[in-house]
């Protein structure tokens, strides 16, 4: 029964999405435009090599050789092998959903197991630190800028410190791949083309469906919950109490929005990594990391360094 009434709220929600389309072109086309520049001018830019270089160091064995010197020392923080130790740094680098791929890559390559997979995904969501210096400094200053940005790092790493603890390694057989450095680099642009095509058409959707009222706090929720930069551009514009807007900032960075959410679940869908799990792991993110940053500001404004 509850399977019926969800499908029929989708089929309804979906009805008044083509009514709008119809109803509302000139809107819809400004939505459209918006979503391509935002996907030329900031993800694109930062993603693309990215994704290229993770991928063609994941051919040219970086992860067995983390695996072979590196996993003695980074076990004995957060648990992790080589593999992970990997996907934790390069997400660091390139953020997300260039975590979601790796872990996938290496998923496949019995570099994980299943367990390990998903305790990896759920705390390795950093989206791309040049993107949140960019979006955050259109509403704050530099240093809450970098305070909010390194929130989210700790925050991640408190939740890893206790994901990982119980984890056991499966300690695969791994095998060096022997492939030459030019079909690494084919192979990893073809890969990256068509994830970032992905990543387009659930920007342009989740855009498509952020529908922009007078109320600006309206606006600011909803965006929130869909898509991650529309959230940060709104959260400029919005007047509201400075810790609040903080706040609200480490939430949506946590949350990520909708869209990062599908880019993540449509990049696993063929792997058994447990999604529901994934997520409510993220929830526990989102908790920590605004608990942490409510702690941080408070203490900053008593020493009087914010």
């Amino acid at each position: 029964m509850k399977n019926k009434i969800l499908k029929l709220i989708i089929y309804l929600a979906f009805l008044l999405l083509i009514y709008y389309l119809f109803t509302h072109q000139a809107e819809i086309k400004i939505n459209i435009l918006n979503s391509l520049n935002l996907f030329i001018t900031r993800v694109f830019p930062t993603l693309f090599p990215m994704f290229v270089i993770t991928d063609t160091l994941i051919s040219l064995n970086l992860p067995y050789y983390l695996n072979k010197y590196a996993s003695k020392y980074t076990k004995k923080l957060f648990n992790l092998d080589g593999s992970g130790t990997y996907v934790l740094i390069m997400s660091l680098l390139s953020g997300t959903p260039t975590n979601a791929i790796i872990i996938k890559e290496l998923l496949a390559q019995n570099y994980l197991n299943n367990k390990n997979a998903t305790n990896l995904l759920a705390f390795t969501i950093f989206n791309n630190p040049l993107f949140l210096y960019n979006m955050l400094r259109l509403s704050f200053s530099k240093n809450i800028t970098l305070l909010i940005i390194i929130n989210n790092y700790i925050a991640n790493f408190i939740l890893g410190f206790f994901l990982q603890k119980n984890n056991h390694s499966i300690n695969p057989t791994i095998q060096i791949n022997h492939i030459s450095l030019a079909n690494a680099i084919i192979k990893a642009i073809s890969k990256s083309l068509a994830t970032l095509t992905l990543i387009l058409g659930t920007i342009v959707f989740f855009n498509l469906i952020n529908i922009q009222t007078s109320n600006q706090t309206f606006n600011i929720i909803l965006s929130s919950f869909l898509e991650l930069t529309n959230a940060l551009n709104n959260l400029s514009i919005i007047n509201i109490n400075p810790n609040s807007k903080i706040i609200l900032a480490t939430a949506i960075i946590s949350f990520s929005g909708l869209c990062i959410q599908m880019q993540i679940k449509s990049v696993i869908t063929d792997t058994n990594i447990n999604y529901k799990q994934f997520l409510k792991k993220r929830i526990w993110h989102l908790i920590i990391s605004c608990l942490l940053i409510l702690t941080t500001i408070t203490i900053a404004q008593i020493c009087c360094i914010i």
